[in-house]
């Protein structure tokens, strides 16, 4: 039986996204001053950068799982560490232990934020192989949401066409357009696709 992920771009501020969790992967030697991370921390007056300040040992294996109490449209925020220089096959190692989380959750609604670490294409690539590898693991199939910012829309979209073409047996890749309605042509991809892996 043939397993599906569906991934839409969602080209949305981090606070503006709805899902049952957000994941947000972050960099924990840049703190919670840049990158997605920084907007939520931000809503939630601080308590993100607070609980990983008192957790230092955790570096990038920290993981925190936060209610938003309705000061996102996310219902829960897990934040997740990365390291600077993480590899390709740490990024899917990343992206495969996202799912494995959120499915212990009984998530209907997930969005992940692309972390800032260099090239959006090679990322989003290196997450939707790892996100397939997982669903095509568990059996089942997965709709989620990949945050990015406008300015990474099209690299970002370009790395998720080159993971349709991964060589994983059983899983569809169905590609959305963003999801932001306010966007204009030039940020938003411009076809969905679907390619049988």
């Amino acid at each position: 039986m043939t397993q599906t992920l569906r991934l839409e771009l969602d080209l949305r501020p981090v606070h503006r996204v709805g899902a049952d969790v957000l994941v947000v992967p972050f960099v924990p030697e840049h703190g919670l001053t840049r990158g997605p991370l920084s907007w939520a921390d931000w809503r939630l007056c601080g308590l993100l950068s607070e609980t990983l300040r008192r957790d230092t040992s955790a570096g990038a294996d920290a993981v925190l799982l936060a209610p938003s109490g309705g000061r996102l449209r996310a219902d829960w925020i897990l934040a997740l560490g990365v390291a600077e220089n993480v590899s390709e096959e740490g990024l899917r190692r990343v992206a495969e232990g996202i799912v494995e989380r959120v499915r212990s959750l009984r998530v209907a609604r997930l969005a992940l934020a692309l972390p800032a670490l260099g090239d959006p294409a090679r990322i989003a690539e290196a997450f939707a192989v790892g996100l397939m590898a997982s669903v095509a693991r568990a059996g089942e199939s997965l709709d989620a949401r990949l945050v990015v910012s406008r300015e990474s829309a099209r690299a970002a979209w370009a790395g998720l066409q080159r993971a349709a073409q991964s060589p994983l047996a059983g899983i569809t890749l169905e590609l959305a357009a963003s999801a932001d309605p306010r966007s204009d042509s030039r940020d938003r991809p411009q076809v969905a696709e679907q390619g049988s892996l």
